[in-house]
């Protein structure tokens, strides 16, 4: 398991949790504390929660194909992005926000297939720029052994990104 060393006093946002300089601290801890969340749809086919960190709004979506009708099964997509003040979404990159983001959306995808998991057959999430694929690279790999799925595969997608599957 990664650990980084902190280099100087810095808290958790979202949290009243102090990082001390020279303290360790293992990559996965930083996925542990997601914000509180509301789940504004709940059906098989689609979730959708929003939270807040700092005075950012953010909006995740879990939308659901059915892949196999004979089992009901879906292959779900994950969205989430920044929302603005006029609803339009926008980018969640370079907000600061990437640990308390993706520990909330890990959270969220977790009480998904809590709630949904006998439908599930893969969640999936696509990423143009590279930061964001390392992101998601790690993200996926952190809920397939977090949720017990058997494997992520990675593909070329039409938009010159990378798409992250993490099968059943």
């Amino acid at each position: 398991m990664k650990t980084i060393m902190i280099e100087q006093e810095t808290s958790i946002p979202g949290t009243d949790y102090i990082l001390e300089a020279g303290d360790r601290i293992r990559i996965t801890e930083l996925l542990d504390n997601p914000a509180d969340y509301d789940i504004t749809v709940d059906e098989v086919s689609t979730l959708q929660a929003e939270f807040v960190v700092g005075e950012i709004p953010y909006r995740v979506i879990i939308s659901g194909d059915v892949h196999n009708e004979e089992d009901s099964e879906y292959k779900y997509k994950v969205f989430f992005s920044a929302t603005t003040e006029d609803g339009r979404t926008g980018a969640i990159t370079d907000t600061g926000n990437a640990p308390i983001v993706f520990s909330t959306v890990a959270a969220i995808i977790d009480e998904h297939y809590e709630r949904y998991g006998s439908y599930v057959e893969a969640y999936s999430f696509t990423a143009k720029e590279k930061s964001r694929q390392k992101l998601y690279d790690r993200l996926s790999q952190l809920l397939k052994r977090e949720l017990g799925f058997s494997r992520v595969n990675k593909r070329d997608t039409f938009i010159d990104g990378l798409e992250f599957v993490i099968e059943v």
